[in-house]
């Protein structure tokens, strides 16, 4: 591989991780108003789970491949499979972030504040000191800030993507053509 070769995958790879990171970030946020405007049952919860781990699979899985496909005769090995996934992650939980604190912060934030103290206030894992500095922080604007919220989202879109990322990467990977 020359390096013009090595650019131009390099440049494949990163249009292909923003366009799909772009969708799944979206998909991760139409999620979010699925569960805003349902109402919160366990069983409207389990089914809304299940659609979006299924989702966010085939989605990582279908751009994946569809990167790998474009690899031509260089295969794609599976380091090279889940560095995509982590960065086609970091993308989607740019785009899933930004959208979040619209939502949290523009459009209905009372809504939000209101769900984040009633988790607060009846955890049983936290202590009363615990849950008082809880709702300071939320009291605080923390979770006002912009960059706070898209980094937490992306923390957490990357963690998610390399988890599933770990099988999504053994499926998609394809040797390279030997010549």
């Amino acid at each position: 591989m020359n390096l013009e070769d090595f650019k131009a995958l390099r440049a494949t790879r990163n249009k292909d991780a923003a366009t799909g990171g772009f969708y799944i970030g979206l998909a991760m946020f139409t999620m979010v108003l699925v569960r805003y405007f349902l109402p919160s049952t366990e069983v409207v919860e389990g089914i809304i789970g299940v659609v979006e781990f299924g989702g966010m699979a085939w989605l990582l899985y279908f751009f994946t491949i569809r990167y790998g496909k474009k690899r031509g005769d260089f295969g794609m090995g599976y380091a090279s499979a889940y560095g995509f996934v982590i960065f086609l992650m970091l993308f989607a939980g740019i785009i899933y972030g930004s959208l979040a604190f619209v939502q949290t912060n523009i459009i209905d934030p009372e809504h939000y504040t209101a769900i984040q103290e009633t988790v607060i206030k009846n955890n049983t894992g936290f202590t009363e000191e615990q849950k008082e500095l809880a709702l300071m922080a939320i009291s605080s604007g923390l979770m006002n800030n912009p960059i706070v919220v898209i980094i937490s989202h992306m923390l957490s879109t990357l963690l998610y993507g390399a988890m599933l990322g770990l099988v999504i990467a053994s499926l998609a990977k394809r040797p390279p053509k030997l010549q």
